[in-house]
C-alpha cells in the first residue's frame, strides 16, 4: 500500500468531486490521494478523475451495486482504514466532501490530518453544516440507538472535531470563528470561454416527484414547454430520479431525455454549445451553472419552500425565481 499523499480528498458524489478539483487548482496542489466512496451507479467517475493531477493515487470503494459487492467493498474499506492506522499514514491536509456522512466520518476518525481539515462544498448540505458549526455541533447528532447500531455493525463511533475546519464554499455564508474560502469556479469557467449559445432549453429533473407534487411537477414542465415554443427542449434527470414515471409525458411534450452520467455540470462541460436557458426545481446545480457558465439564463421553479439564505444566494449569482410557472 502506497503512503497517503500530503493532501487527501474524500468524495462520494460528482458535486463533491467537482469542488475538490476546484480546490486543487486554487491551491496549486500536485501531490494528491483520492478516496472515492461511490454510491450512485449512474455517476461516471472516470470523467471526474481525469481532472485530478496526473499520478493521483485513487482508492475506490463501490457501494452502488449488489448487496454482495457492497459487503465486499465494506470489508475492503475497513481493511484499508486498518492498514492506514497500522502504518501510521496521515495526510497533512484532509478534504472531506461531507463530514456528516458515516463513511466519510470514519475516514476522518482514522486519518485526522496533522495540519488542516477542510470541508468541501456539498450543495444544500452546506446550509445544514453552517447551522451545526455555528452552534458548535462538531459531532453528528446521532440518536443513541443509531450510535449503538453503528458500533455493532461497523465498529464506528462519530468523531468529534478537535480543530476548527476550513470551509470551501460557493455560498455567501457566515461561519462564526472559521476561515471560509469562496469557490468562484475559476478553473472550470476558464475551460468554457469559447462556447457558443444554442437555441436549446434544458430542464433539470428532481427527486421531489416522490411526494404529492408529481402533478404540479408535470404541470410546470408543460408550462416551461409552452413558454419556449420553437426552442429545442431537453430534460436531464436527477441522478436519483426514476425517469420511467415521466417518459411518456416528456415524449408528448416533444422533450428529449438526456442521459445523465456525471451531473449537469459535467454534461455542460462536455457539449460543444450551451443551452440558452436552464430551468431547475430548487437544485444546488443552479449556483454552479451561473458560476461556470454565466451566459446561460437560469430559472428556479420553487416546488418546495426555500430557506431565506439560499434564496439570497440565488439572487446573488443571477438566478431568477419563477413562481409564475407553478
Amino acid at each position: 500500500m502506497k503512503e497517503l499523499s500530503k493532501q487527501t480528498f474524500v468524495v462520494s458524489t460528482s458535486l463533491q468531486a467537482l469542488n475538490a478539483i476546484e480546490m486543487i487548482h486554487l491551491l496549486s496542489l500536485n501531490d494528491c490521494t483520492l478516496i472515492l466512496i461511490k454510491k450512485q451507479n449512474r455517476i461516471e467517475f472516470d470523467t471526474l478523475i481525469s481532472f485530478f493531477p496526473v499520478g493521483t493515487n485513487v482508492y475506490e470503494f463501490d457501494f452502488s451495486r449488489s448487496r454482495f459487492i457492497k459487503v465486499q467493498n465494506l470489508l475492503r474499506f475497513h481493511f484499508f482504514l486498518f492498514k492506514c492506522k497500522l502504518l501510521g499514514h496521515k495526510p497533512i491536509d484532509l478534504f472531506l466532501g461531507n463530514y456528516y456522512e458515516v463513511l466519510q466520518n470514519m475516514v476522518a476518525r482514522v486519518l485526522y490530518p496533522t495540519s488542516s481539515l477542510f470541508f468541501i462544498e456539498d450543495g444544500v448540505h452546506t446550509f445544514k453544516l453552517v447551522k451545526r458549526v455555528n452552534r458548535q455541533y462538531f459531532k453528528e447528532n446521532y440518536s443513541l440507538k443509531k450510535q449503538i447500531r453503528l458500533l455493532l455493525t461497523m465498529g464506528f463511533r462519530p468523531l468529534e472535531l478537535t480543530s476548527k475546519p476550513i470551509i470551501f464554499t460557493t455560498y455567501n455564508l457566515q461561519f462564526e470563528g472559521l476561515k471560509v474560502i469562496r469557490n468562484r469556479y475559476r478553473f472550470f469557467e476558464s475551460l468554457n470561454q469559447e462556447k457558443s449559445i444554442s437555441e436549446d432549453v434544458l430542464i433539470l429533473g428532481t427527486v421531489w416527484y416522490k411526494t404529492d407534487l408529481i402533478d404540479l411537477y408535470k404541470k410546470t414542465i408543460a408550462a416551461i414547454w409552452n413558454e419556449n415554443l420553437g426552442f429545442g427542449l431537453k430534460f436531464l434527470p436527477h441522478p436519483s430520479e426514476d425517469i420511467m414515471h415521466l417518459k411518456d409525458f416528456l415524449s408528448d411534450q416533444g422533450c428529449k431525455i438526456v442521459e445523465n452520467q456525471g451531473g449537469v455540470e459535467f454534461y455542460l462541460l462536455s457539449v460543444n454549445s450551451l443551452p440558452k436557458r436552464v430551468y431547475a426545481f430548487g437544485s444546488s446545480a443552479m449556483f454552479i451553472i451561473k458560476r461556470i457558465f454565466p451566459a446561460i439564463e437560469v430559472y428556479n421553479v420553487p416546488l418546495h419552500t426555500i430557506e431565506g439564505e439560499w434564496r439570497t444566494n440565488l439572487k446573488e449569482v443571477g438566478v431568477v425565481e419563477r413562481r409564475d410557472l407553478l
